[in-house]
């Protein structure tokens, strides 16, 4: 998708997107650093969009790991079931669910690492509770909930569920970003 689309398609559900440019390269890297691509993990990818993350998360995964995509927009959707890679397994729905979706649709009860680009910033407060409730129980106690925003000012919300949090700042992404990395 080029980027003139995607500034489309992202204004027209800016409630749901969050953003009006896809995620940067530098952005990727920064949120896919902990994914080591010598062992076989389970990622759950939140806010998956057009791809451009899922793509950078592929590329760091070994083999025998996999990949759920989670993604609420029918066009993004479409785009992430373009990708050739069997590792990849799309769910269409919202993140809310997510926690019912993996055990019924993929035999997954548990995930070594959570990366977020839900717009959490711009959805009614109960909808983030209830997501990051969901991520504090799909994911394994070594593992890592990885989260960007476009302010340093987030991280309380997420200390009940993760105690430890530490906040890198991305500057080449548009916006510039704040990657948040959330530990048990």
């Amino acid at each position: 998708m080029n980027k003139l689309k995607f500034l489309s398609l992202s204004l027209k559900s800016l409630k749901t997107t969050g953003t009006v440019a896809p995620s940067s390269r530098q952005l990727c890297h920064k949120m896919t650093r902990r994914i080591d691509g010598k062992k076989d993990i389970r990622v759950l990818e939140l806010g998956a969009g057009n791809g451009v993350m899922t793509k950078a998360i592929l590329k760091k995964m070994s083999p025998g790991s996999s990949l759920y995509a989670s993604e609420i927009h029918p066009e993004f959707c479409r785009q992430l079931r373009e990708i050739e890679d069997k590792r990849l397994h799309v769910i269409e729905g919202s993140a809310e669910d997510i926690q019912s979706a993996l055990p019924t649709l993929h035999d997954v009860s548990e995930i070594d690492f959570i990366i977020s680009s839900m717009p959490f910033v711009i959805l009614p407060e109960d909808v983030f509770h209830s997501v990051l409730q969901a991520c504090q129980n799909l994911l394994k106690p070594e593992g890592a909930f990885i989260q960007f925003h476009y302010s340093a000012l987030e991280k309380r919300q997420y200390l009940p569920y993760f105690p430890h949090c530490k906040i890198s700042f991305v500057p080449v992404n548009i916006p510039p970003a704040w990657v948040y990395v959330c530990t048990f």
